[in-house]
């Protein structure tokens, strides 16, 4: 499987959900990149992976 988003919300059933996009909207989240969190507490972020690769122009 090709590397790409996750994210998991606490609920009833405790599962990742994979895909290519994401988008977020709260009153605060932490955002974590690579295991990393962020400085401070984001109210919208989002996410895409491209799953192609660049196209080189000559």
């Amino acid at each position: 499987a090709v590397p790409g988003l996750r994210a998991r919300v606490p609920a009833r059933w405790r599962r990742w959900v994979a895909g290519r996009a994401v988008q977020l909207g709260s009153t605060g989240v932490i955002v974590v990149r690579d295991g990393v969190p962020a400085p401070r507490p984001a109210r919208r972020s989002t996410f895409y992976r491209n799953v192609e690769g660049w196209l080189a122009v000559r």
